[in-house]
């Protein structure tokens, strides 16, 4: 049996974890943005693959990327790219239609 004291410390709980999570998240943007605030423009493609590879390693993913829509709309690419070990690389700046991935 449930007590509805039991449902609320649960509920409390789950809303704590959900809160830290947050901001986790939260803090893991603004680092990542402040870094970009003194990096000079010839730095900016590593320090923007530095933090993709975090954003990879803090949701714990195998792949993470940055796209860009072309001008025409048509296509886009990926601009940069960040991979676990053992992922098969992708292409990078490399115009792909929009029709594989509408």
């Amino acid at each position: 049996m449930i007590y509805a004291a039991d449902r609320d410390i649960t509920e409390r709980k789950q809303a704590e974890q959900a809160l830290k999570e947050r901001l986790r998240v939260e803090q893991l943007l603004s680092d990542t943005s402040a870094r970009f605030l003194k990096v000079p423009p010839e730095l900016v493609d590593s320090e923007i693959e530095r933090g993709l590879r975090r954003i990879l390693e803090f949701f714990e993913v195998d792949r993470c990327g940055l796209l860009q829509t072309l001008p025409d709309k048509s296509s886009w690419q990926i601009t940069h790219v960040a991979l676990s070990n053992d992922v098969p690389s992708v292409p990078t700046r490399v115009e792909l239609p929009r029709s594989i991935n509408p």
